[in-house]
């Protein structure tokens, strides 16, 4: 449950840190037990801080130049615990990787 801020400015506060590549600061806004879900997840959900910091760091590999915007509405829950974006512009282009990984 959120103390002092809203869930919407918890997301605005996690858009501008994803923005400004400070990924200390995005997941220190996370709780412990996050679960993250992006429709560019080959296994959703993330679970905890360090999967979506993992996350995000391969998105910041592929997409280095990447940048959200999110569009309106926001979904928040009647009580501000929680939101969802729904629409968000995704700009980037895609970087090949150096050292790919091999499965």
């Amino acid at each position: 449950m959120l103390s002092d801020a809203s869930a919407t400015d918890v997301a605005q506060k996690l858009l501008a840190a994803w923005n400004a590549r400070d990924l200390d600061g995005f997941v220190a806004l996370l709780a412990d037990d996050v679960e993250w879900y992006d429709p560019a997840m080959p296994e959703p959900p993330a679970r905890g801080r360090e999967a979506v910091r993992a996350f995000a760091e391969d998105v910041l590999e592929a997409f280095p130049d990447v940048r959200y915007e999110i569009q309106p509405p926001m979904c928040n829950a009647s009580d501000g615990s929680r939101c969802a974006v729904a629409a968000q512009r995704f700009l980037a282009y895609f970087a090949r990787r150096r050292n790919r990984k091999k499965l």
